[in-house]
């Protein structure tokens, strides 16, 4: 399957592959694979068109992970949408993981906090603001280094804002620490 999307991206089809292979590949990796691993499937259920079936599988995988990566678990997966520019999905996953899930188990954290800022900066087009939340939110950010590279990507995405270096980052920090 993955082969058939490589093939149809070289041969001039869309540039990530057509939309069917990946809502296929994406429901046999959540489906037949013998272990559930959400990670895996996740950049297909992305690209298939489909977000509640998606939002679905992120419910199931969000009951049965250990209650400590809840939060982890959306936050990639919302984060992982905002990386292909696709704030209105984003926003539908929380939406529809909200009223599943309900009041009760739906995570409140630092982390969803942040997404939930996070969205509405998005939608009014506010890059200081994504600077603010990146610097205020950055030790929970920091729980899974995917999160600040997807960030990274959605600044870029958004905003146009060029991606810092390893190296351009550390170097940023320890100038910072010396004028604090």
């Amino acid at each position: 399957m993955r082969a058939a999307i490589r093939w149809c991206i070289e041969t001039g089809g869309p540039t990530r592959g057509p939309k069917e292979l990946h809502d296929m590949l994406s429901e046999y990796m959540w489906t037949q694979c013998p272990d559930l691993d959400l990670n895996k499937a996740a950049p297909h259920f992305v690209r298939s068109g489909h977000p509640e079936r998606y939002a679905q599988a992120v419910i199931e995988y969000m009951i049965e992970c250990d209650p400590e990566e809840v939060d982890l678990v959306l936050a990639r997966s919302v984060l992982l949408y905002l990386t292909f520019g696709n704030l209105r999905d984003a926003n539908f996953l929380v939406t529809e993981v909200k009223a599943a899930l309900g009041d009760d188990k739906y995570p409140s954290s630092p982390l969803m906090q942040f997404i939930k800022y996070l969205l509405l900066t998005l939608e009014r087009d506010a890059l200081p603001l994504l600077h603010t939340l990146r610097e205020n939110y950055k030790d929970h950010l920091q729980r899974d280094p995917l999160l600040v590279e997807y960030v990274d990507n959605i600044a870029e995405r958004f905003y146009g804002e060029q991606r810092k270096t390893g190296l351009q980052r550390v170097f940023g920090d320890f100038i910072k620490m010396f004028s604090e």
